[in-house]
């Protein structure tokens, strides 16, 4: 191996490490936002951004899913509310919203509509999809921050029709169908030349996380992919304690209408793959008050068996906890 081929994989080791803190959510990125911790610190409460989950349709039924008892549940948001709750978010000081499932936000009836609007306010837009009906947004699609392409949709067709001209990313969760289709996800995403972040089914018992988490490993490390990387530095299967406060940063704005106060709250087990409804929070058209109210609870108890925000939470105790003696840090 030559020097010069040495720091090529050397160079493309670095920014790998470096893309994986941008296509995924963790402390590096939150401390990116110095202004929002402050004002926390200061009681005043403004989300960074919304996960919003407008639809449950979904043309697929993937066996990691973390909505799939879905049944008898509202289909679609009403598009007001949609826009009511939106715009009372951006009023707040929320610049930034992520469309995601439930199900595939594509089918959401009103979503072109719905998203001339939002983008006409200036929020910024992320996308994660199946990609299989992006060509419904088509004229909308350059005005998204990003795009995020489940590759979990190679599972069960054999391939996927992207636009072009657009720099998507990938993600992919490990499933039953995993080892004999990662390879393929490592061609489509090289295929792209896209990078594409690879996470273990975390709706399972701690142990079983992390002997997945093993097993993706070692896995990817026989591909040597230059596209893929294990989400692992941000799984975290033990936590501090029950406290919940990422409703003060990211909270989820679901299908019913209602605001909840975290968008991955269904991926612990016991929640039985659906939405916790005694967790809501408030309705699409209290959230100003919701937030700016005296009585603001920034400390929720969830003793969920896994939370994706382990770290975030830590990291948010940490900042409310009252101290003495602050300049000798």
């Amino acid at each position: 191996m030559t020097p010069r081929h040495k720091s090529s994989i050397s160079q493309r080791s670095i920014k790998m490490s470096v893309d994986k803190y941008s296509y995924t959510s963790n402390t590096v990125k939150l401390l990116k936002h110095l202004d929002t911790l402050r004002l926390i610190q200061n009681k005043i409460y403004r989300p960074i951004m919304v996960h919003t989950m407008p639809t449950h349709r979904c043309q697929l039924s993937c066996v990691h899913c973390c909505f799939k008892n879905r049944k008898n549940l509202v289909m679609d948001m009403p598009p007001d509310v949609y826009v009511q709750g939106i715009e009372q978010f951006f009023r707040l000081g929320t610049k930034a919203m992520e469309l995601t499932g439930g199900g595939e936000p594509t089918l959401y009836p009103y979503l072109a509509d719905c998203l001339k609007h939002f983008f006409a306010m200036g929020m910024k837009i992320g996308l994660i999809t199946n990609g299989l009906e992006l060509q419904r947004i088509e004229e909308y699609l350059q005005k998204f921050s990003w795009i995020r392409v489940s590759l979990n949709t190679l599972d069960y067709k054999s391939d996927i029709k992207l636009p072009r001209n657009y720099k998507f990313s990938f993600c992919y969760i490990w499933n039953r169908f995993s080892n004999e289709n990662i390879k393929r996800v490592a061609k489509f995403s090289s295929r792209h030349n896209a990078i594409c972040r690879v996470s273990p089914d975390c709706i399972q018992s701690p142990r079983m996380i992390e002997e997945e988490l093993i097993h993706i490993k070692n896995v990817l490390s026989e591909i040597k992919s230059d596209h893929l990387f294990l989400s692992d530095f941000n799984t975290t299967t033990t936590r501090r304690n029950s406290n919940c406060y990422i409703h003060m940063i990211k909270p989820a704005f679901y299908t019913d209408g209602f605001i909840y106060p975290c968008p991955s709250a269904e991926l612990a087990l016991e929640k039985n793959k659906q939405i916790d409804i005694e967790a809501r929070l408030c309705h699409a058209t209290e959230v100003l008050d919701f937030y700016t109210s005296r009585d603001f609870n920034y400390r929720l108890s969830h003793d969920c068996s896994y939370c994706k925000y382990s770290k975030q939470q830590d990291l948010l105790e940490d900042l409310i906890t009252e101290t003495d003696f602050n300049d000798f840090a």
